[in-house]
């Protein structure tokens, strides 16, 4: 048999299992790789004493030279494909106690061949183990520093470089690097005295080169096939050093930690991804919302410009005027409600579960997912009212990715029916089995269900993998993230598809607590209070005269200033008069000049019971969240219209949440 083809059969034998195996399920599949690397070490330690391949040139390669050459090639592997340092911790281990083994074990052989009651069938000569010992520990050595090289260099490679395809030819070219390097150095270490030495490294060299190029062909393959796998190591940076310095309990520490901040960069990446799919129809919804405003202030202009109040139109110029600016107020509210929504979906924090009314937000979610395009959505409430304990942004999102998705999925339009209802988990099928439920709680089950192209069948089981996707200019997090989302609820995902007929994604939220009580009809008894001396402190003046107007008209006495200098000094000067201030309004946002925070700081010192409430346009202040956390006894969210302070200062003085 020729040479070459020996050659080509070994690099099949030890390519084959590994590629084949890193289909298989995780823990197999590191049962698989452990088993095959100690199998590997055994080789490169034994075989070089039992055969070589003679090749051309008079090139002898090793039998151990080739199963080395495979151990790397097979580490290579399971760093890329694990992505989990420890793994390279056990890896060293393996060797120095394999290595250690093997050490001991040649040196009884040593001690038994050269007894004369041992009798040699095949009549070994000691000096082969006892040869093959120092080879061994020469070897141990060099592949720990190897094996670290190769890992340091391809963490450099990774953060130098961000093109996918340049950086796996570099990783390739490394591993063909190392390999030469090994073969040049290896006798230098091993058999520093050979006369032959020279020629030794020189074989050593080419034979590695060889071998290092054919091993390379079962790696492309790799890339190829399971190019997912390899976008998810270059997105994940390992740090060599914490690798061998770091305690265990730090490493596990450090990897949660990393796991956690790589979850929110990827988190982050979404929403970007998210906010340019849905900008289009935002700017067509806020187009709408100005247009409403602009057309109605004209037309009041116009109405005014043309009328005669002497010949009897008041009536008709307050009608226009009051149908006009029920309009605006309308319109104003709309804009509002989408600023709402934006910065729900934009913010990014940590889990913040509570009670929220399930109807209104997929309701929400679905305009803001669907505007500006031609599919439409009908929501089917197979229960009623659904009050459920949640992440009121996150699951948010979760439905935003499904509708896009949906929507991306449906290119001449069409309707996405979407269920929702409360549920026995008892009532569940199939999907049971495979998501195994706590089956003594209710679940809320969401389903989103299009008219779309569809998965196919081969695609179904990758869905949900980080980075893969179908879509010529997609990320592949939506779903990604969406499943880490519901994970984190404790509660699953379950998607089943036919191409050419649609998708249908169900969510299932297990009810972790019910504490929401009805809402109770609004109290119709209008409040009103005594009057009141108000100071309002907000650096934009149209929101402060309308301020002082809307307040004026409950008869309270208001006080305008711009920033909290100017507000401590009336406040100071007003402290023991009849006109001392009963309570105060403070924007926490000034431009150029001290803020709602630290003016209240300030008034707390001269008086310790002033009444203060907190003003912003910010939707994600901590402030405005927990006003009394900073001293305040209330808080209220801009824009706000007449009833919605009314309201704030009869719950100040009713000591209401």
């Amino acid at each position: 048999m020729n040479s070459w083809i020996v050659l080509f059969f070994h690099l099949v034998i030890y390519s084959i299992f590994p590629l084949f195996m890193i289909k298989a399920q995780k823990s197999i599949r590191l049962s698989f790789f452990y088993i095959f690397t100690g199998m590997l070490f055994t080789f490169s330690n034994i075989l070089g004493a039992m055969y070589s391949i003679s090749l051309p040139n008079g090139i002898l390669l090793s039998g151990g030279s080739i199963a080395y050459c495979a151990l790397i090639m097979n580490v290579l592997l399971i760093v890329i494909t694990e992505r989990n340092p420890r793994i390279i911790r056990y890896i060293i281990f393996f060797d120095v106690i394999l290595s250690i083994f093997f050490f001991v074990f040649y040196k009884f052989l040593v001690y038994l061949i050269e007894n004369e009651f041992v009798v040699s069938i095949f009549e070994f000569s000691s000096s082969i183990f006892s040869t093959t010992s120092l080879i061994v520990i020469v070897g141990a050595v060099l592949f720990i520093i190897e094996l670290l090289f190769m890992v340091f260099a391809f963490e450099f490679v990774k953060k130098k470089i961000k093109n996918t395809l340049a950086i796996s030819v570099i990783y390739i070219a490394i591993y063909i690097l190392l390999l030469i390097f090994d073969g040049f150095v290896f006798p230098l270490i091993a058999f520093p005295l050979e006369p032959s030495l020279q020629e030794l490294m020189s074989h050593g060299t080419i034979g590695k080169l060889l071998l290092g190029t054919g091993f390379s062909i079962p790696i492309i393959i790799f890339m190829v096939i399971f190019r997912e796998k390899i976008v998810k190591y270059y997105n994940q940076p390992l740090s060599v050093g914490e690798i061998l310095l770091l305690p265990r309990k730090k490493l596990i520490d450090e990897l949660e930690r990393q796991k956690t901040a790589r979850e929110a960069s990827e988190l982050n990446l979404q929403k970007l991804e998210s906010i340019g799919i849905l900008a289009g129809g935002l700017g067509h919804d806020y187009n709408n919302i100005l247009g409403v405003i602009l057309l109605n202030a004209s037309l009041i202009q116009e109405e005014l410009k043309s009328s005669d109040p002497e010949n009897g139109e008041i009536s008709r110029i307050q009608t226009y005027i009051t149908e006009a600016l029920e309009n605006i107020a309308l319109s104003v509210e709309n804009g509002k409600a989408l600023s709402k929504q934006l910065l729900l979906f934009a913010k990014l924090k940590k889990p913040n579960k509570k009670e929220c009314e399930v109807h209104t937000l997929i309701k929400n979610v679905s305009k803001l997912a669907l505007s500006g395009s031609q599919v439409s959505f009908k929501i089917h409430k197979l229960t009623e009212k659904v009050n459920w304990i949640l992440d009121e942004s996150q699951i948010f999102q979760v439905i935003l990715n499904l509708l896009i998705n949906s929507k991306q999925a449906m290119p001449k339009g069409g309707q996405i029916s979407i269920y929702i209802e409360e549920i026995n988990p008892k009532s569940l099928g199939k999907q049971f089995f495979k998501h195994p439920p706590n089956i003594k709680k209710e679940y809320l089950k969401i389903i989103v269900k299009d008219q779309g192209i569809g998965i196919p069948k081969e695609d179904l089981k990758r869905i949900f993998d980080p980075y893969f996707t179908t879509k010529a200019n997609g990320k592949g997090l939506g779903l990604s993230v969406s499943h880490s989302i519901i994970h984190n609820h404790n509660g699953f995902l379950h998607v089943e598809s036919t191409e050419n007929k649609g998708t249908i994604i169900g969510i299932y939220l297990p009810k972790l607590k019910n504490t929401l009580k009805q809402q109770e009809h609004i109290n119709k008894i209008q409040f009103e209070a005594n009057p009141l001396n108000i100071l309002v402190m907000d650096d934009e003046k149209q929101i402060g005269v309308i301020l002082k107007k809307i307040l004026e008209k409950e008869n309270h006495s208001v006080n305008l200033c711009k920033n909290g200098d100017e507000c401590l000094k009336l406040f100071e000067k007003s402290l023991g008069s009849a006109h001392e201030f009963d309570l105060i309004i403070l924007d926490l946002t000034i431009k150029n000049g001290l803020g709602g925070l630290d003016t209240i700081k300030q008034l707390k010192k001269m008086k310790t019971s002033i009444k203060v409430i907190a003003m912003s346009g910010y939707h994600d202040s901590d402030i405005i969240k927990n006003p009394k956390k900073y001293e305040f006894v209330g808080s209220i969210q801009k824009p706000f219209n007449y009833k919605d302070i009314q309201e704030k200062i009869r719950k100040v003085y009713n000591n209401e949440k």
